[in-house]
């Protein structure tokens, strides 16, 4: 099939129609689920924003409230998921680092799996590492997740003698706040014992 252009006219008069019959729940789901994960707590008219100005289409309302339903099930899902695979990575981790450290707090919940609450891990070889060769200072630092659920991270860092710093235990809660810091701090403290013998 040839098509041959007859009259060419140089500028057009028409109007734009932006709506698009071919923008379908389901692409419009995946475009949303990007946006999600930077953005979870998303409207449906900041969705219908984020059609218009990135992609350059007009979408139904209906549309777009169900495709934004869709892909927070799968946003949230996901994170469901990976927060139920936290056993599977323990296990992983005490194959390859036997004497590390794992705390997982979970509140029970009735006639249902429990949920998570906390996670503090800290890892053998960083304990031994910062016991013989580093400083003895720690640095604490902590920093939101992006997500859903809006965990938080917290962590205790060392330095070494080359100026490299690495973390020595870490931990995952809900929330940053000086109990949930004196939590992680007694954590790290018991789970280190003692560091007069290496000076």
């Amino acid at each position: 099939m040839c098509f041959q252009v007859k009259t060419y006219v140089k500028e057009h008069t028409c109007g734009r129609n932006l709506t698009s019959n071919m923008a379908s729940r389901s692409w419009v789901t995946s475009k949303l689920v990007k946006r999600l994960v930077t953005q979870p707590q998303l409207s449906p008219k900041e969705a219908l924003e984020h059609m218009k100005e990135d992609y350059n289409v007009h979408i139904h309302y209906k549309i777009i409230s169900r495709a934004l339903k869709a892909a927070r099930e799968e946003v949230i899902g996901n994170e469901k998921e990976q927060f139920g695979k936290v056993r599977d990575y323990l296990s992983k981790l005490h194959r390859s680092n036997p004497a590390s450290t794992d705390i997982v707090d979970v509140i029970p919940q009735p006639e249902s799996p429990p949920v998570f609450d906390k996670l503090y891990i800290s890892l053998d070889a960083c304990k031994r590492g910062f016991k013989v060769g580093c400083r003895p200072l720690i640095g604490l630092d902590g920093c939101h997740l992006k997500g859903y659920f809006g965990s938080h991270f917290l962590s205790v860092v060392a330095q070494e003698a080359n100026n490299h710093f690495f973390v020595i235990a870490y931990t995952v809660v809900d929330s940053e706040c000086a109990e949930i810091w004196r939590w992680f701090l007694t954590l790290f403290q018991e789970d280190l014992g003692s560091c007069t013998e290496f000076g």
